[in-house]
């Protein structure tokens, strides 16, 4: 029997299901609305978003069973390839989706950020708290941070949100003072505060060190860090630390369609035609960020977010954030690719410098020297392990340039990486294995090169040993 005599009664099935299905989605926004509490959701479910993906399966499934039941051989061809593929597809999402709920893959799963929310509570100490730097962390606040030995350190912050002991804005002591900005490895991510480099040369010099370090941050955040807070505080030396390995791997532009899956507040500098760099956000308001105070308090702010980013995408980006927010077999492939290509040794970040990269530090530092106008500048190059591994083999280009360019600003430069090479037993005791950040050996390390260091003790106005003139 030719298949086009099922043509009609095709038709008036795909009907029959569209009026139910848009019955269905009246049905739910009706009941939300008197019922309910009228704010779109049901659950945890949002209602119209959700109706999206339903009616987006409804017409491709709709499309094939009209194309099968076509009078055309050409177009059933069409249609019976369609149908393969999309059976096929749907039996890998099922695998790939037990794949991720029994924790065969270690990667992310979908996050479905557009139709769910996530209503568990949001515990850490740092998030989105500053509309001029973005992250940073409560005052007052505390908790503890798991290390991989299995012990914990208590994270404890100051009426200003710094990991420190509380400090006064005004120089009560009248003594030289010392502010620290960076990212972990100034914040001293595995360690007790009293362990950092800062903390003991505090002890060593009698001078303050405020610390303002926190994870996860570059150079930017640095600049706006000391601009907006750490510039506040009287002080006469300031101190940088500068990470090559991650610096330049921050929030930008390139990286907009990241913020479905995290919408968090970052500032960037986003290059200009006409030369020079414009400050910009990853989005519009701090409230927004899914590590804001907003957001912890309503966890529905996150797909309040994402659904604002996802209405100002091209028509062809939204069926890529749709696969990657929704698609276990998409995510699935993607974490085993990376699996694939992981390189199996370390990269130094020497041998990734690029123009961009150059260009951004020379304006930081620039940025830098007019805001520290009348202020003794240091700038710190901390090393990582695969910097150690590749120090012997690979050419240094980063810091001859750094040089160089500290040189014009007037800054002064302790590159930590040959003290670090010259170390005697194995350069590995000297980071938190399973985490890479240095431990306290590491920090006693950084402290005593820089105690007999020449740039540090000029700064400090301490008199150099003569001794030690070479350090």
């Amino acid at each position: 029997m030719p298949l086009r005599k099922y043509r009609r009664p095709a038709i008036e099935k795909i009907l029959i299901w569209g009026v139910l299905l848009l019955l269905s989605e009246f049905l739910l926004i009706g009941y939300d609305r008197w019922f309910a509490n009228n704010d779109g959701f049901i659950g945890h479910y949002h209602i119209q978003n959700l109706f999206q993906y339903v009616w987006v399966f409804f017409f491709v499934v709709s499309a094939i069973f009209w194309g099968i039941s076509s009078p055309f051989r050409f177009v059933q061809n069409i249609a019976s390839v369609l149908a393969s593929l999309c059976v096929t597809w749907g039996l890998l999402e099922v695998v790939f989706y037990l794949v991720f709920k029994f924790g065969l893959l270690k990667s992310d799963k979908p996050l479905h950020r557009r139709i769910l929310f996530d209503d568990s509570p949001h515990t850490l100490t740092s998030g989105d708290f500053s509309a001029h730097f973005g992250r940073w962390s409560m005052p007052n606040d505390s908790a503890l941070r798991p290390r991989p030995s299995g012990d914990s350190i208590w994270l404890r912050y100051n009426a200003f949100g710094a990991r420190d002991k509380q400090r006064s804005i005004q120089n009560l002591n009248k003594k030289k003072r010392i502010v620290v900005v960076g990212d972990s490895f100034i914040e001293g991510y595995m360690l007790d505060t009293a362990q950092r480099f800062g903390n003991l040369l505090e002890n060593k010099t009698g001078y303050e060190h405020l610390n303002f370090g926190i994870n996860g941050t570059g150079l930017l955040d640095y600049f706006l860090r000391y601009q907006f807070l750490a510039k506040t505080f009287e002080h006469d030396v300031v101190l940088v630390g500068i990470l090559p390995a991650n610096d330049f791997s921050n929030y930008n532009e390139k990286q907009r369609l990241s913020l479905f899956d995290y919408p968090i507040y970052r500032p960037y500098w986003h290059p200009k035609t006409t030369g020079g760099y414009q400050l910009k956000y990853s989005l519009a308001d701090i409230s927004q960020s899914i590590a804001s105070s907003k957001t912890r308090i309503e966890p529905r702010n996150t797909l309040y977010t994402v659904d604002s980013l996802y209405k100002t995408l091209k028509w062809y980006e939204k069926p890529f954030v749709a696969f990657n927010q929704n698609s276990y077999l998409y995510q699935g492939i993607l974490a085993c690719a990376a699996k694939i290509n992981r390189p199996t040794d370390g990269k130094s970040i020497f041998e990734s410098c690029s123009k961009d990269n150059f260009g951004l530090l020379a304006y930081f530092l620039e940025q830098l020297r007019l805001e520290t106008q009348g202020k003794k500048v240091i700038v710190l190059v901390f090393p990582i392990e695969d910097d150690l591994k590749n120090y012997d083999t690979k050419q240094d280009i980063f810091n001859p340039e750094l040089g160089r360019l500290c040189k014009k600003n007037g800054f002064g430069l302790i590159d930590l990486l040959p003290y670090f090479n010259e170390y005697k037993d194995p350069k590995a005791n000297l980071y938190t294995q399973g985490d890479g950040h240095w431990n306290a050996k590491g920090d006693s390390l950084v402290a005593s090169v820089l105690f007999n260091h020449p740039v540090y003790r000029a700064a400090l106005g301490i008199k150099i040993d003569p001794k030690k003139k070479n350090d």
